[in-house]
């Protein structure tokens, strides 16, 4: 999946920095993960582009909902201020009123707060405890994903903190990109009822 990634920073050059357009030539890919693997390295591009933005922006991810996870993730990479503040983040992550935003917002905070948990692996439960189950599983692929790819003796390790079954086996199989994604997490079908059937199963276990 990381050459997916790579296309996504492609096509903003072919798209001349227009996001959307670069965003229209990774869902040309008909697999959603390959999409979302794309988008990535679209968001990725625009923040090395951009440069640093004022703590507590959203830009672009409030303009630009469609893969709300692939954006958030770089967003917070280029808040000013560090080191980062992952409870000032959650708190504005569950301020948002989408909750595919709110979700691919918390992703994020596991994402930027991976050094924070290479360094004290005990802390992944206290980062990702924010938000509905939903919104801690998203976090925890956030960091533990991040973690696999470089340190995944680390991921290992801080996965055992967590005391919930499920989430911890989610954090023991997480991946950096799109490989194990599941569609109706990381792109954003508000309009498909089954999703939300699907997270209603998942809070009642």
């Amino acid at each position: 999946f990381d050459c997916y990634h790579a296309i996504g920073h492609v096509s903003m050059f072919v798209a001349e920095y227009d996001i959307e357009e670069a965003i229209g030539y990774c869902k040309l890919l008909h697999d959603k993960r390959a999409a979302y693997t794309c988008a990535t390295g679209v968001f990725m591009e625009e923040m090395l582009v951009k440069g640093k933005i004022d703590e507590g922006s959203f830009y672009p991810c409030d303009t630009h909902p469609e893969f709300p996870a692939a954006c958030f993730r770089y967003t917070f990479a280029n808040w000013e201020r560090q080191p980062f503040n992952y409870r000032l983040a959650a708190t504005q992550c569950l301020a948002l009123h989408d909750p595919n935003q709110q979700r691919g917002c918390l992703h994020a905070v596991g994402f930027a707060s991976f050094r924070i948990i290479y360094n004290r692996p005990e802390l992944l439960p206290a980062v990702c405890s924010f938000g509905t189950k939903i919104d801690k599983l998203m976090c925890i692929e956030g960091a533990a994903g991040k973690l696999n790819t470089h340190y995944p003796a680390k991921q290992k390790e801080a996965c055992e903190f967590l005391t919930d079954a499920k989430l911890k086996d989610a954090c023991k199989h997480a991946q950096n990109l799109g490989a194990n994604k599941d569609p109706k997490l990381y792109y954003n079908v508000q309009s498909d009822q089954s999703l939300f059937s699907w997270i209603l199963s998942l809070m009642k276990k």
